[in-house]
């Protein structure tokens, strides 16, 4: 029997896929805001053909317009109160850390805010979980932030150390969420998705010349070019969980154009 929380999900993706089907604007409206529709990393601007690419290091990890965004914020705003409990932030964190410690093989503690000494855009899009450089920096007694898994900030340390900060119930609630499909999704080791989908896109971009390398859901490109889908100076693509197999021919004509 599935939980009241899986059924509420389930009811809740199929409303945004159609809501998204028998729509012909751009977006949804909810809670007064007009949320624009999102396809992994497209962006469709709403009432306009235009599109917009989020493929670079402050991508989020699931992509944009996923049902556990919306199911959040719908969610939260029903909450008495704006913020969560000492209680609730602390037994997070404390099942994120043994989830990541896991992930590394070490002692990993994870808390609010923004506040590492060195910078992680890549952790989360590996099959391991973390980059090589975060794992050594960890190693070395160096704390390290990571900012496009939840809706937050997050600060990872191999030492414990005092929480500052509290959070919002919807933003609580949306990172659980992504947590959960974190956790239970398949997503890591050296037969989980992120690996299978590595082999998958190596495979589909053989033959472009521009892409060097394919590290999970990383693709890098040669540096020596400009990406009108990427800020000036970046060379990698940072893909989501989520997105349609068509978007990989239409990578396949950004990149080269």
């Amino acid at each position: 029997m599935t939980s009241l929380d899986d059924q509420l999900y389930q009811l809740f993706s199929q409303l945004v896929v159609n809501a998204k089907a028998q729509t012909d604007t751009s977006e949804l409206s909810f809670d007064a805001q007009a949320l624009k529709r999102g396809e992994g990393p497209i962006e469709v601007a709403a009432n306009s053909p235009d599109k917009s690419y989020q493929l670079g290091p402050r991508s989020s990890i699931i992509g944009l317009g996923h049902p556990l965004i919306y199911k959040s914020r719908l969610i939260g705003s029903l909450s008495p109160e704006l913020f969560c409990s000492e209680a609730e932030q602390d037994k997070f964190f404390s099942e994120l850390s043994s989830f990541l410690t896991l992930q590394a093989g070490f002692p990993i503690f994870a808390y609010f805010g923004q506040s590492g000494t060195n910078l992680s855009t890549e952790s989360g899009r590996h099959p391991q979980f973390f980059d090589p450089q975060s794992i050594e920096s960890l190693k070395n007694n160096s704390t390290i932030t990571v900012y496009n898994i939840f809706p937050f900030a997050i600060t990872l340390s191999n030492q414990k150390a005092e929480h500052y900060g509290y959070l919002t119930y919807d933003h609580l609630i949306q990172a659980k969420s992504i947590f959960k499909l974190l956790k239970l999704g398949d997503f890591y080791g050296k037969t989980g998705h992120i690996q299978r989908m590595s082999e998958s896109l190596a495979k589909s971009l053989k033959g472009v010349k521009e892409v060097t390398k394919v590290e999970g859901l990383l693709i890098r490109l040669e540096q020596d070019k400009n990406y009108s889908f990427l800020e000036k100076g970046q060379s990698t693509i940072y893909l989501p969980l989520f997105f349609k197999p068509s978007f990989l021919e239409e990578l396949k004509k950004l990149i080269t154009e």
